[in-house]
């Protein structure tokens, strides 16, 4: 085994990295465009939208289909749950 864990830690860092590096030029590249096409009191309420999406998106965020994942056998109830549970 060559490295072991730690190199394998440090290439997941490397690619989370430049996930969120890739995710964030984006959104500021689509930000800019729709600035320049929009009109300011537009822009205005784009950008109110776009707060209050993204921190129901943060607050709603419980972690359920990580969970999913990470568990080795699942039954019908656990889908059930993470499905009622997403709903609410």
């Amino acid at each position: 085994m060559k490295g072991g864990l730690a190199e394998e830690a440090g290439s997941a860092l490397f690619w989370k990295a430049l996930l969120q590096g890739g995710t964030h030029l984006i959104y500021l590249l689509r930000l800019l465009i729709l600035a320049r096409v929009l009109a300011p009191e537009d822009f205005g309420l784009l950008a109110i939208a776009m707060t209050g999406i993204g921190i129901s998106l943060r607050l709603t965020d419980l972690g359920i289909q990580p969970s999913l994942v990470q568990r080795a056998s699942l039954t019908e109830q656990h889908y059930n749950t993470a499905w009622t549970v997403g709903v609410l």
